[in-house]
């Protein structure tokens, strides 16, 4: 039977800051006993950030396509109340593409309307790489705050997203038509998301403008302008303002009007790096890392430990610190210690950032702790890291790091790491790292130009596949001997500490192993560097 946790103990409380504190007073909300709970859902968000972006210009627009969505969430969740004549405090949750409002009892006809607005939207200006899934489900006070008809309202809400994601866009009964009066040609295709017409007397469309706009804005007075005269909110026509007519405008800030929490390293006229930039700031080999994490059986969490969400208040109290946790001490961490980033997107329960690979890989394992304290070591989360090359398509990055990840879930214990093609735990990387790194770097400088590092890697690669039984070649058995051979011929400074270190290393643990020595290897690089 798994432990049970009450979910108002699960936070650490001196991360109090991050702890969300606001009553969810139903009977304040609605008055009424019958009411309805709707549910948002943007879908394809990696599809819609990373799609038809040219590593070249991935760096202008990311973040602002992430910012994109964070906004277009809150604008939806605003759009959406004033329909139904309901007020802002029926938001619930409005944060990373998800939405929870509390209403009186609707007519679901009313739902359907918004969903075919919300199509025919996406279609025209996105092509429908990404789109908004609205559901809901009739309920009452009582269901709400009974734990056990609590529980079975959220699994039928999380069966009907489901269902919805198979009848995506409703294309049978879909009247909107792309409508296309000129063709873009090479020479008149928008050179940053390629499907679009470019505006007059430039080389990006109007969309990609909007967005490159935003981005800047986000790394410099980190606002956008808002009209005025708009007395209701319209996500369809004018989403995004023109930004350079001043009259009748006024500067809203992201981070606190649309609470936006962003780090983007930029130049002093605010362009945000690009991933060259990047990849130049790091140390050793010139790359970039591609960092993606997410929090471990959050769903499993949610469905088992039915004294942990045991209503709608300590549900939406989980989701709403959760997600101060990625975005605002997230934040905090890169503005202090790891300045060379780009953060696409943190929130939610996830995380997606750049930036120069050795500020990655220690910005991991600091998220990895500093989390792991925050919910009191009840809850775990995984990793992929990629190294790559700045010119490397974003798209491929994002499929690759993905991947990555999920191999630290299928990770048996998952709470794990993926970094340079080896998977482990948490626990077992930061353990050997300890062990081992320091090590390495007080090498002297003549050894740590030997040709002992070229051979190490195979080595540790023959541990690997005899402790995985994954080769029945003998030589593999060989590589104490091997070690021995190359350590003693190749290290003029015969450290016996650090050879008896890498020899068990390389026994017990040879995964982790190769991630500590690789990063070694690495930061020793210089790539033509001066």
């Amino acid at each position: 039977m798994s432990e049970k946790i009450d979910v108002k103990t699960l936070f650490d409380k001196k991360y109090d800051y991050l702890i969300y504190k606001d009553k969810i007073d139903i009977d304040d909300i609605v008055k009424d006993e019958e009411l309805t709970l709707i549910c948002a859902d943007f879908y394809g968000i990696q599809n819609f950030i990373f799609e038809n972006v040219p590593s070249s210009k991935a760096y202008k627009v990311l973040r602002a396509k992430s910012a994109y969505v964070q906004i277009f969430t809150k604008v939806l969740a605003k759009y959406i109340v004033e329909l139904l004549d309901l007020e802002e405090k029926n938001i619930i949750f409005s944060e990373a593409g998800k939405i929870e409002i509390l209403s009186t009892k609707v007519d679901d006809e009313k739902i359907k309307q918004i969903q075919k607005e919300l199509d025919e939207h996406f279609i025209k200006e996105f092509f429908a790489l990404a789109g908004v899934n609205l559901v809901s489900i009739n309920t009452s006070k009582a269901s709400l705050k009974n734990p056990k008809e609590f529980k079975t309202l959220r699994e039928k809400l999380d069966e009907k997203l489901e269902f919805a994601k198979f009848h995506k866009f409703d294309l049978q009964n879909q009247n909107t038509i792309l409508e296309q009066t000129e063709m873009p040609t090479n020479q008149t295709l928008c050179i940053t998301c390629g499907i679009r017409k470019v505006k007059e007397n430039s080389e990006v469309c109007e969309t990609c403008d909007k967005f490159i706009i935003l981005g800047q804005e986000l790394t410099t007075k980190n606002s956008m302008k808002i009209s005025k005269e708009k007395s209701k909110i319209d996500i369809f026509q004018d989403y995004f303002t023109s930004f350079k007519d001043e009259e009748d405008k006024e500067y809203k800030s992201l981070e606190k009007f649309w609470k936006i929490k962003s780090y983007v390293k930029a130049d002093d006229d605010g362009m945000p790096y690009s991933f060259d930039d990047l990849a130049e700031e790091s140390k050793g080999a010139e790359n970039i890392a591609i960092l993606k994490g997410d929090v471990d059986s959050l769903g499993n969490f949610i469905k088992d430990k039915s004294n942990a969400l045991d209503s709608y208040e300590n549900y939406i109290y989980l989701a709403q610190t959760l997600n101060n946790f990625f975005t605002i001490k997230v934040k905090e961490l890169l503005e202090k210690d790891y300045k060379n980033t780009y953060v696409v997107f943190t929130g939610g329960d996830d995380f997606f950032i750049i930036g120069a690979w050795n500020e990655i890989i220690k910005l991991a394992k600091d998220i990895y702790e500093k989390f792991k304290n925050f919910t009191s070591e009840k809850l775990t989360l995984s990793v992929g890291i990629m190294l790559s090359k700045a010119n490397v398509p974003i798209s491929y990055m994002y499929t690759k790091v993905e991947e990555l990840l999920d191999e630290s879930k299928r990770n048996k214990e998952k709470d794990s790491i993926t970094l340079f093609s080896q998977t482990v735990t948490w626990q077992e990387y930061i353990d050997n790292h300890k062990i081992l790194y320091d090590k390495l770097e007080n090498m002297s400088e003549e050894d740590k130009k030997s040709a002992f590092f070229y051979n190490l890697l195979e080595l540790i690669e023959m541990s690997i596949r005899l402790k995985e039984k994954s080769s029945i070649d003998i030589k593999d058995a060989m590589w104490k001997s091997k070690l021995n051979y190359s350590f003693r011929r190749n290290i003029k400074n015969q450290d016996e500490e650090l050879f008896k270190v890498l020899n068990e290393q390389i026994e017990k643990n040879p995964k982790a192993t190769k991630m500590i020595v690789s990063e070694f290897i690495y930061k020793r690089r210089n790539n033509g560097r001066n």
